[in-house]
């Protein structure tokens, strides 16, 4: 009997920090913690003669004592996104995808430098192709990178609603199309109308999300705005952009209705997803590719623009 026993004591301290930004759709969590048990009870077999242990029957005249001691401390971080985020700014900007070219299809127009022997392509669309290669370089009016990049980074802006990702939806884009210009690939006119057309699905696509509740009648209503262009446009930035449209709608009415996806807070888990997400896209991209040789792939024809289509919104 060890009259001196007491209880073990345990000492914990804790700080938690937490924090919502960007209209709470970036959630940020940190905490540090430390924790200490002292005199935890132990049997000190090798402070006491031997004889006090008894092998068998398996008896102990040990006395029990207050001595081991734990000390331990820690962090944990975390931070999570609102996937509604995800599936608005990913919407508005397949939608400019679409869109583009099948403005593009319309007007036809070339790009500066096949007309203008004083301009000079600095760099092409497509690097590994000849310069003056239509199909590769695809057409001018209206610039693609100053749609999509209106449409990326005006779409922060207006979800957000903060003025310093306004005044970056205003400076990238300018930097973007002036950019275009001095390369030799597009007319000021292209980049004029590009980032009015950004602006116009960041205004229009949100505008419609709100006016119209059920989520399978406002995709459908997308995917109808894109079906004019399967009876005129030959460029395969359409057909891209098509497959990437109903590969994002047919994504997001699945999630909803199957996945209901969670937000997590742990690093280590929104990495692995980014990885996996990366590994699937690239992996699926050259899997769905196999049947098919290059020749087809690049030939042109409706049904190679087809599998183009599916093989997007297979991937996405």
């Amino acid at each position: 009997q060890n009259l001196d026993l007491g209880f073990v004591k345990r000492i914990e301290y804790s700080a938690s920090l937490r924090a919502a930004l960007l209209q709470k759709s970036l959630k940020l969590n940190a905490s540090v913690f430390t924790n200490s048990i002292e005199g935890m009870p132990i049997e000190p077999t090798s402070m006491m003669p031997s004889y006090f242990q008894i092998g068998y029957p398996n008896t102990s005249f040990n006395p029990v004592i207050n001595y081991n001691n734990d000390k331990r401390w820690g962090f944990e971080v975390g931070a999570s996104y609102d996937k509604k985020f995800g599936e608005f700014i990913g919407t508005n900007v397949v939608v400019a995808l679409v869109w583009n070219p099948m403005i593009k299809n319309i007007f036809l127009r070339r790009r500066p430098y096949f007309d203008h022997s004083n301009v000079k392509c600095l760099k092409p669309v497509e690097e590994n192709y000849d310069i003056y290669d239509m199909k590769a370089q695809g057409y001018s009016f209206p610039s693609g990178h100053s749609t999509t990049s209106v449409a990326s980074t005006g779409s922060l802006a207006y979800f957000f609603r903060k003025k310093w990702l306004t005044i970056i939806a205003i400076v990238l884009p300018l930097l973007v199309g002036l950019s275009r210009v001095s390369l030799g690939v597009h007319y000021p006119t292209d980049v004029i109308c590009g980032w009015t057309l950004g602006v116009a699905v960041v205004l229009l696509v949100p505008f419609l999300q709100d006016k119209i509740k059920n989520e399978w009648l406002f995709y459908g209503i997308l995917l109808l705005t894109a079906v004019p262009g399967l009876f005129y446009c030959k460029s395969d930035d359409y057909f891209t952009g098509l497959g990437m449209l109903i590969g994002i709608s047919a994504a997001v009415l699945f999630e909803e209705r199957i996945v209901n996806f969670e937000n997590t807070r742990k690093p280590l888990i929104m990495l692995l997803r980014m990885l996996f997400g990366s590994a699937l896209f690239f992996a699926l991209n050259a899997l769905l590719k196999l049947p098919f040789n290059e020749a087809f792939l690049d030939s042109g024809t409706i049904l190679a623009h087809l599998v183009r289509t599916l093989r997007y919104a297979i991937i996405i």
